[in-house]
């Protein structure tokens, strides 16, 4: 659930400044339909990565949701995706 006062913005951010901190159950057939796209469309995006604030490493970002997108994304070689950056007030 997002806040309703959340400050939501999109940002072009660089692979390795998002982590990984949850585990959820993965589907490789949706893996493979981002690899296809990003293969057929190399100049474009697969989608929306959702991202906030790292609450662990400062200027991090902690993936929220798009596994997928993010993984397929690593593996055609790209270096950014494109992401909603969710902040919401303590």
């Amino acid at each position: 659930m997002i806040k309703a006062d959340a400050i939501l913005t999109i940002r072009k951010l660089r692979l390795d400044e998002i982590q990984v901190k949850e585990w959820q159950e993965r589907y490789p057939e949706k893996l493979n339909l981002y690899i296809e796209l990003l293969h057929k469309h190399p100049g474009q995006y697969a989608g929306l990565l959702f991202v906030t604030p790292s609450d662990t490493h400062p200027g991090m970002f902690a993936l929220l949701d798009g596994y997928h997108k993010f993984c397929a994304s690593i593996m055609c070689g790209r270096s950014d995706a494109l992401c909603v950056v969710i902040e919401e007030k303590t």
